[in-house]
């Protein structure tokens, strides 16, 4: 199960890795990158230990990493702190940009309380949708058609028969008393 919950995390950070690297300008094959690998592993390590990550946090971890081995080398090894600090610059230039003023200001957003929100709106709607077309609350009108012998047509007659029939006591026999006895 922890394999698989692993596996897990690891597409769930994936995106997000990428998206960051992507906000610096490094180019294909995001997954193979270092600094891809890093922030991945940055991201799954929260992940794992329960804790959400905003982005000055990320960078904070960037430069200090809260492991000290990425696969079999040593973070220093993989990612020099030389090298980390700048990725942690250009992580920090792109947050500081005008256009970025938008998405770091404001109210944080909160999905879970969007998700009621929306789901709380649902039911309100569906319940104003059932009450409006309550078949019991409808005034129904009665409308009578007469068919006339030229509208009905019969394509094909059946006749089912089941014997039955009442024993001397008033009791009623049929197939299924006939076939117990």
């Amino acid at each position: 199960m922890a394999q698989r919950a692993g596996r897990v995390g690891a597409g769930r950070v994936s995106h997000p890795a990428a998206a960051g690297c992507g906000g610096v300008r490094y180019l294909h094959p995001r997954q193979q990158r270092r600094e891809h690998i890093l922030l991945s592993s940055i991201l799954e390590a929260a992940w794992q230990q329960g804790r959400g990550l905003d982005i000055a946090q990320l960078i904070q971890e960037v430069q200090t990493p809260p492991f000290v081995r990425i696969g079999v080398f040593d973070t220093e090894a993989f990612f020099p702190a030389k090298d980390r600090h700048e990725l942690a610059m250009k992580l920090n230039n792109f947050l500081a940009a005008p256009a970025m003023k938008v998405w770091t200001e404001g109210e944080p957003i909160d999905l879970e309380r969007q998700l009621a929100d929306l789901e709380a709106q649902v039911a309100q709607e569906t319940e104003a949708l059932r009450s409006a077309v309550d078949p019991l609350a409808e005034d129904l009108e009665t409308l009578e058609i007469r068919p006339k012998k030229t509208d009905i047509s019969v394509r094909l007659l059946g006749l089912g028969w089941v014997p039955f029939w009442r024993d001397e006591r008033g009791g009623s026999l049929g197939i299924k008393s006939l076939y117990i006895r």
